[in-house]
């Protein structure tokens, strides 16, 4: 308030002033197609919908081509061979209008448009418009909104008109209000800060500030990309890709620009995932049914396909999938990166199998079609204990276990499955990692692979856990019987004999450690627990050797899981040092300021995977579930949760944290003992293990 009076700039910036004529990487199977240009609305053709701020506005918007000129996913489905079953499947991108309207004023004296003769912009050549005040003034507000919507330009530019009316005709105040309120609320959900035991360490207190600041940075980012939509965050850049600089501009496929991204447009599953795992103990529901919602709408294109070429309601995907559930069209028949466009795709192969070596047998690793069940579904309905969203999610369940028992067991010969006591998965692959040739063979394909095991015994397991009352008894025989013919996860100690597979090595993933995250079938969590369940192993002790054999699986960088694998399992020098390093280790990408923007990584600038995993694992040390279910606890009194699993003493916190059951836990830790501590509701505080801290080494 005692600032003196400044002129006042409003810019508005085009980031694509020119129309082009481009591929995307992974999608170069279809021919160049048009980016329109942005372009920018004369001030004499502002609608009466904006009111009185039509005198000082500016709009600027992008609208996408239409239906025969840019649907993507209309010409996957043909190059699949599922136009004939896509009757009635939304295309949400074509003739899709994006943009945004800035009014200023103030007491004082209101913004004025000043023309750079961008207000005659439609060619796109012009680049900005700007309002500007016509002196100096001390007090002003720039109010902006946003919008997106499928319909004709001059629908939208009166559609955000009247919304731009609405916030200019409103209280100030009171916006700020709700806006304080909201993130107050989202605040106060959740909270880790961690501190050190020894203040006299001033490294080590330095490191843990910033392991508290990027935990909040992080879970703050989440929630900015995961309001108000349906689509999820993008790992490759996330929503924050706008003002990246084109580096070929002569290149065919895009290169640099707001609408490239490396590893293309289409959501990769084992990426895509990460953000939501924290979001469960971080109380942010909300946020995380953005990716329940998202997959429930690619259900309908995978259910069709498995009809037409299987005759029967089941559902898969391997890792990547376009936002209707289609596969990524670029990686289906072609190699599809850096514009290479050869067809790799053997006239033999089945329709309804991906071309791309990294994914074709891969349905349970890296792909959602059971992990989103365990993630989706099963823990939601874990820490929220909702019947009713799990019930109105129960096809989703049923179609995905079918499509395994129909791949293993119902598809084979007569005299291969009647008598059947174990199945043997084949063929399949050991997620990017060990690769199944085409055709098949025992002798350049996997058999009984690690993730596919894990995921079936663990999905499976926690299905028949489910209070009786939730599953019908068919589907629960099913189940039984399907589990009943699982055989045992491999456990020799190398590499590949551990997966019965002669593939070479082929990426740098640790797919023996899925029995540890994400299906959480060896933690420290069951085994303190494992006197409530039989099924518990007695020991991690398997898994922890594991993990310090290949060294893949201590990876820390990006989408790598090592640091999680290392909480879950009680890895309490390995998981903090891990902590530690990725909050200390990375500076924000280049060009960009937010601390919480990691750089490219393994996918692109900025990453949303790094920071994501990282909050995960912290979470794993302060707090993980014992995953016990209601058939191994009729009486409801086993543990729900174990408290300080892998925390050590030398790090203090005090925490606000969500358990299983809509249980919520504050506690504060000093000086490796409990100084406070609240259960809510009171009735939960007898099922939770606390477990001492451990010092480390």
């Amino acid at each position: 308030l005692d600032s003196p009076p400044v002129t006042v700039i409003v810019e508005m910036e085009s980031v694509r002033p020119p129309r082009v004529h481009k591929m995307t990487l992974f999608e170069c199977c279809f021919s160049p197609y048009t980016v329109p240009e942005d372009r920018f609305v004369k001030s004499s053709s502002l609608p009466p919908e904006f009111g009185d701020s039509s005198r000082n506005a500016a709009v600027i918007y992008h609208r996408n081509g239409d239906a025969n000129e840019t649907s993507l996913l209309k010409k996957a489905l043909h190059q699949q061979q599922l136009s004939d079953v896509s009757d009635g499947v939304h295309d949400p991108l074509v003739g899709r209008v994006f943009g945004a309207a800035v009014s200023g004023g103030g007491d004082d004296l209101p913004l004025e448009r000043k023309s750079d003769g961008s207000e005659n912009h439609g060619s796109g050549t012009a680049s900005k418009a700007i309002l500007k005040s016509s002196g100096d003034v001390a007090n002003f507000f720039v109010d902006i909104v946003v919008a997106s919507e499928q319909s004709s330009t001059n629908t939208f530019v009166k559609n955000i008109g009247k919304q731009l009316s609405r916030v200019v005709d409103s209280s100030s105040r009171s916006r700020r209000i709700e806006h304080e309120k909201w993130w107050k609320s989202f605040n106060d959900r959740s909270w880790i800060v961690v501190t050190s035991s020894d203040s006299s360490n001033q490294s080590l207190t330095e490191q843990l500030q910033l392991v508290s600041s990027r935990y909040a940075q992080t879970r703050v980012l989440h929630a900015m990309q995961s309001r108000n939509t349906w689509l999820p965050i993008k790992f490759n850049g996330m929503a924050y890709v706008a003002n990246m600089p084109i580096w070929n501009a002569s290149s065919i496929v895009l290169d640099g620009g707001p609408d490239h991204r490396d590893w293309g447009p289409a959501n990769w599953w084992q990426n895509s995932r990460l953000p939501y795992y924290a979001m469960l103990m971080a109380g942010d529901i909300d946020e995380f049914d953005v990716m329940l919602k998202y997959h429930r709408q690619m259900i309908e294109i995978s259910r069709r396909r498995s009809l037409k070429f299987f005759g029967i309601n089941a559902t898969f995907w391997n890792e990547v999938a376009l936002i209707n559930g289609a596969y990524l069209s670029g990686s289906y028949d072609h190699d599809g990166r850096n514009g290479k466009c050869e067809n790799s795709r053997p006239p033999s192969m089945p329709a309804w199998l991906e071309g791309n070596p990294y994914l074709r047998y891969d349905f349970a690793g890296d792909a959602p079609t059971l992990e989103a069940i365990h993630l989706l579904v099963l823990d939601r309905f874990l820490y929220t204990n909702d019947q009713k969203t799990l019930k109105s999610d129960m096809n989703m369940i049923r179609m995905a276990v079918r499509f395994f028992k129909y791949m293993f067991v119902d598809s084979l010969p007569e005299n291969q499955n009647c008598d059947m006591k174990l199945l043997r998965i084949f063929p399949t692959q050991s997620l990017e990692s060990l690769w199944c040739g085409f055709p098949p063979t025992q002798q350049n394909c996997c058999t009984n692979d690690m993730p596919t095991l894990a995921a079936l015994t663990s999905v499976l397991r926690r299905l028949l856990q489910l209070p009786p009352e939730l599953v019908d008894t068919r589907d629960r025989d099913e189940w039984s019987t399907l589990f009943s013919q699982l055989p045992p996860l491999p456990t020799t100690t190398t590499l590949n004999a551990a997966y019965y597979c002669p593939a070479p090595l082929k990426n740098v993933e640790a797919p023996e450690m899925y029995a540890v995250h994400p299906y959480r079938i060896y933690t420290v969590a069951r085994r303190l627990a494992s006197d409530f369940d039989p099924s518990a192993p007695s020991s991690v002790d398997i898994a922890i050797k594991s993990w310090n054999t290949n060294t893949l699986a201590q990876s820390n960088t990006g989408w790598t899981q090592g640091v999680m694998n290392a909480a879950l399992l009680g890895m309490v020098d390995e998981a903090a040092n891990m902590v530690l390093e990725r909050a200390n280790n990375t500076a924000p990408a280049d060009g960009y300021r937010y601390p919480g923007f990691p750089p490219h990584l393994q996918d692109y600038e900025p990453s949303a995977d790094h920071y994501a995993v990282f909050n995960h694992a912290l979470q794993l040390m302060l707090l993980q579930p014992t995953d016990i279910g209601a058939a191994d606890d009729p009486d409801d009194v086993a543990p729900v949760a174990v408290l300080f699993p892998t925390w050590p003493c030398q790090w203090n916190v005090n925490a606000r944290i969500h358990a299983p059951r809509g249980t919520v836990i504050m506690v504060t830790l000093e000086h490796g003992e409990v100084t406070a501590l609240d259960v809510s509701p009171p009735a939960m505080a007898d099922r939770i293990i606390i477990r001492k801290c451990q010092r480390l080494r």
